[in-house]
């Protein structure tokens, strides 16, 4: 359902490497409790309309045996797609290459979801296809971390909840891992690699070092710095049969199998859960990633006025 895009890091990297830092501990209801409610209201409302959105299958993200067919990208300027370019010359795809209204329509989805300020790093709107039920949405950098392309498979658009549910997870990676939560590195070969996850003294993400006090390293430090060398070790990112080990040993620390295939999926999503679930009552460590974004305030506005957005959207 998903695709991420990840760097090499070779496993003999982290042995004998430890960090220490001081772990943030996850917090009860903060202060801030009316926009909690009012969060869990819109909620309620949208449950009420479509049902759970966190009730679609999850499974571990098979192989893809079909192509991308990447058919016309647009720039964006604000809410707006701007400088179409068709890529694609496929006679299959070149007449909805050009049916423009339907594109917007895509990715007014997307625009009306999530307030502007917090989507400026979207710079380019991509639209490609896999084939039905194979890779719905991911993002990826374009050439920082400041500059971010989001893609979307509209053959896979027809579930509305697994649809919301992908925008959702894949604004999580922007959330993490934009600009001014990463220092971003350009990498051009295994070597650079090496030398700048040496050099990067918190969790190092695809695109570079994470900042000391960031969301991602954050949640690394807390959830993943005590096995994050034994997943490593066991190829886990790659493996199949390595997730399904590492998910079955700890089956009680993600919210999904998926989240268990990387510590960046593992971050969006706890925090997909974070957004169409109420304050988690149990204390499982995926309950506990769920509660990691309560300690933010601005966070839980953002819950908010997403939860809001998709209420009116759905409403229309």
């Amino acid at each position: 359902m998903k695709k991420w895009v990840y760097a090499c890091l070779l496993t003999l990297l982290v042995t004998g490497c430890s960090i220490e830092v001081d772990k943030p501990s996850t917090t009860s209801l903060p202060e801030n409790e009316l926009a909690i409610e009012e969060g869990d209201r819109y909620l309620d409302e949208i449950t009420a309309k479509k049902g759970n959105f966190l009730d679609i299958p999850e499974s571990f993200e098979e192989e893809r045996e079909a192509l991308e067919v990447q058919i016309v990208s647009y720039d964006i300027d604000g809410n707006d797609l701007t400088s179409t370019t068709v890529i694609t010359e496929d006679e299959s795809y070149v007449s909805f290459a050009k049916e423009n209204h339907k594109h917007k329509a895509l990715w007014k989805l997307f625009s009306d979801l999530i307030p502007s300020n917090d989507r400026e790093m979207v710079k380019e709107f991509l639209i490609f296809t896999d084939g039905r039920d194979e890779v719905l949405g991911y993002v990826e950098p374009l050439d920082n971390s400041s500059e971010w392309r989001l893609a979307i498979d509209f053959e896979d658009t027809i579930n509305e909840k697994d649809f919301y549910y992908t925008l959702i997870h894949e604004y999580g990676h922007l959330l993490t891992l934009r600009d001014d939560q990463v220092t971003s590195t350009i990498l051009n070969d295994d070597d650079e690699v090496q030398e700048a996850f040496i050099a990067c003294d918190y969790y190092f993400a695809f695109n570079g070092c994470t900042k000391e006090n960031s969301y991602m390293n954050s949640f690394f430090q807390t959830f993943w710095a005590d096995y994050y060398e034994e997943w490593l070790n066991n190829d886990v990112e790659w493996d199949e049969e390595a997730q399904v080990a590492f998910f079955e040993e700890y089956p009680d620390h993600f919210s999904t199998d998926y989240a268990a295939t990387h510590p960046e999926e593992d971050i969006a999503e706890a925090w997909t859960h974070f957004i169409f679930s109420t304050y988690p009552e149990g204390s499982s460590i995926a309950d506990q990633k769920t509660d990691f974004f309560y300690q933010f305030p601005e966070l839980v506005e953002l819950r908010k006025e997403i939860l809001a957005r998709l209420s009116s959207s759905l409403k229309e």
